[in-house]
């Protein structure tokens, strides 16, 4: 059985990256503040050649509910996540990516979505920025629910 904190059920998060140290604080960052609390971080080191080692290594020393596994081989992102996949203890499935992060709200909105709607899968809102002029450069507000 699961160790569940309120009975609320658990997430884990899969981040896979592959020498993606330029983004990967600001993922783990908006993972870690959350205000769903009942999560498990997983990340996988895909083979990575830059610091994402060590950028693991601080995180994992500060938040018990991080852990990481590394590949000794780069793998396709299909096969990366399947990897992460096997060492989850979830009841849930998220994915982050070393390139992407989080509003604070993500997993409680989805959870509760979830749970009022009896829905098999939840994904929303997609920002995409433009890291050079700092900005939002399109913007996509829509809740989507499959599996009712």
């Amino acid at each position: 059985m699961r160790k569940k904190i309120n009975k609320l059920p658990l997430i884990s998060i899969i981040l896979n990256s592959h020498n993606g140290s330029k983004y990967l604080s600001t993922s783990i960052n908006s993972a870690i503040k959350q205000k769903y609390k009942n999560w498990e971080l997983i990340i996988f080191d895909n083979n990575s050649t830059d610091n994402t080692s060590s950028i693991i290594k601080k995180y994992k020393n500060k938040d018990k509910r991080i852990r990481s596994f590394k590949s000794s081989s780069l793998l396709n992102l299909y096969d990366a996540r399947n990897k992460a996949i096997e060492k989850a203890r979830g009841d849930y499935i998220s994915f982050l990516d070393s390139d992407d992060w989080w509003e604070k709200n993500k997993l409680y909105d989805q959870i509760n979505l979830l749970k009022k709607e009896r829905v098999n899968v939840v994904y929303s809102n997609l920002y995409i920025f433009n890291e050079i002029k700092k900005n939002i450069i399109f913007f996509r507000k829509k809740i989507y629910i499959m599996g009712k």
